[in-house]
């Protein structure tokens, strides 16, 4: 029995240390910026969009949009020599049709090969994986400092409404990625990314002072109630788990709520 709890213990810390080993992380910036429809698509490669260029993540309503997919910051991925292969994000919005941002299509950059959907793109909570035609690194691309169109979502809403890159009630524990030419996986802080808005507020993200997703390590609450110490906030999300301060403990993790009546509770352990 002993040497059961000792196994048990040593698989649990190797679990949890092996998991949290596993996050790496980019302080890449992924933004939507608005343009008219009518508007011209932007040229293959890098855009003329930098720090210096305000991204528009506000709209009207009633009104169609092209709404970039912009991948910024994205030199600073791997020190002095980034090598990017694929790059991966979601999407959630109000999927009732009149109601908030509708998606109606989604199209990809010149630079993209191949596009691979997880469940139904662009549906909410689906994602999509690009794949560059080539390894991206800064000699293939005519602005290095630019940010990397990766397609465009065309939108429009009736009703105020937002669309985001995966994180929100609906879908909590998606995050977007980046994958090197060597296919190591980063992942990208959801504080990092853009959300736009018709009819309502919209964020473009900042262009400076980009947060660092290795910091901060804190408690993760897992959805089958269970707790560890010691993760990082996007590796948290990542794994389905609810991610807390790093000031805090797992004693303070929601309390499930059991069921009120006999009866249920029963069923529920049947």
């Amino acid at each position: 029995m002993l040497l059961r709890y000792i196994a048990t213990a040593c698989a649990f810390l190797f679990l949890s240390s092996s998991a949290t080993a596993q996050c790496q992380y980019s302080p890449a910036l992924l933004v939507m910026h608005l343009v008219p429809d009518s508007v011209a698509t932007i040229p293959c490669g890098s855009s003329p969009f930098s720090c210096t260029t305000p991204i528009e993540a506000s709209g009207e309503l009633n009104q169609t949009y092209k709404a970039y997919v912009l991948l910024m910051q994205w030199r600073s991925v791997w020190d002095n020599f980034p090598r990017i292969q694929d790059v991966e994000i979601g999407v959630d919005y109000d999927g009732t049709v009149g109601s908030g941002v509708d998606v109606l299509d989604f199209q990809t950059s010149c630079l993209i090969s191949t596009a691979t959907p997880i469940g139904d793109w662009p549906s909410p909570g689906s994602q999509l994986r690009m794949t560059f035609s080539v390894c991206v690194t800064p000699d293939v691309v005519d602005n290095p400092d630019a940010p990397l169109v990766l397609g465009w979502f065309r939108v429009i809403a009736h009703t105020p409404g937002e669309l985001t890159f995966g994180i929100s009630g609906r879908q909590p524990g998606y995050v977007s990625r980046i994958v090197t030419c060597d296919q190591v996986e980063k992942l990208m802080d959801p504080l990092n990314q853009g959300v736009i808005g018709l009819g309502q507020y919209g964020w473009g993200g900042p262009c400076s002072g980009v947060v660092d997703a290795g910091e901060d390590d804190g408690p993760c609450c897992f959805p089958d109630h269970t707790c560890q110490e010691g993760w990082n906030y996007v590796c948290c999300l990542d794994h389905g788990g609810r991610p807390l301060d790093y000031r805090s403990t797992c004693a303070q993790c929601p309390t499930p709520v059991l069921p009120g009546t006999w009866g249920r509770l029963k069923a529920r352990y049947e």
